[in-house]
């Protein structure tokens, strides 16, 4: 596939005069969300797992896209790699959904927002050319989008807890995109990339 998408690439810049580079990034990400997203949702729905599955991987994207963050060496390990993650994310947020663990839910979101600020500060990087943001103007620019993005999203989450008896979709939100977010900020630190790492040389050798 990768491949594919170079000559792709290629064609396209050599007809328009895009940077080569752009349109492979672009190509890749298109793939990568249109696929990634058609093989979650219809394994998601097969587990019933469906809304958890996706809003953490919403959450996740939303996120990434502002801060880069650690990625398996092909679109398919990526592919393959992403789906058993917001899978397993979703059924931890369904089970923590059932125990409806208030103080659980506040204390971490404050936790998440508290340290995924320093983190994205220290480590987020671009996804094209893998500079820290802080080091170039529009680089920045994302890394304050995704302070907003952080600080917004633990207040909707924490003003939610605050209602006396909060509704089904409002608990499912609740807890899937905490785990969505906490896990693209964990993907940012060197341990993130680190597992990323093992699971990418894993796959590698059971020829994914």
């Amino acid at each position: 596939m990768d491949s594919f998408f170079q000559k792709l690439a290629l064609k396209i810049s050599s007809e328009t005069g895009q940077n080569v580079d752009t349109m492979l990034f672009g190509l890749r990400t298109l793939w990568n969300f249109l696929a990634g997203y058609s093989v979650l949702g219809i394994l998601s729905l097969l587990f019933g797992i469906f809304p958890y599955a996706v809003i953490a991987a919403l959450s996740a994207s939303t996120l990434r896209v502002m801060t880069g963050g650690a990625h398996a060496s092909s679109s398919n390990r990526c592919l393959v790699y992403g789906t058993l993650v917001f899978l397993t994310l979703g059924f931890l947020a369904q089970q923590l959904k059932t125990l409806d663990l208030w103080l659980f839910l506040n204390v971490f979101t404050i936790l998440i927002w508290v340290t995924g600020i320093p983190i994205t500060i220290k480590y987020a990087t671009s996804s094209i050319n893998g500079k820290p943001l802080g080091t170039f103007t529009s680089g920045r620019r994302y890394r304050n989008l995704a302070i907003v993005f952080l600080s917004l999203w633990s207040v909707i989450v924490l003003l939610m807890s605050l209602e006396q008896t909060a509704g089904e979709y409002q608990l499912i939100f609740q807890y899937a995109s905490l785990l969505g977010v906490t896990y693209q900020v964990f993907s940012l630190t060197p341990w993130g990339h680190k597992t990323v790492s093992i699971i990418d040389g894993v796959l590698q050798k059971i020829r994914i």
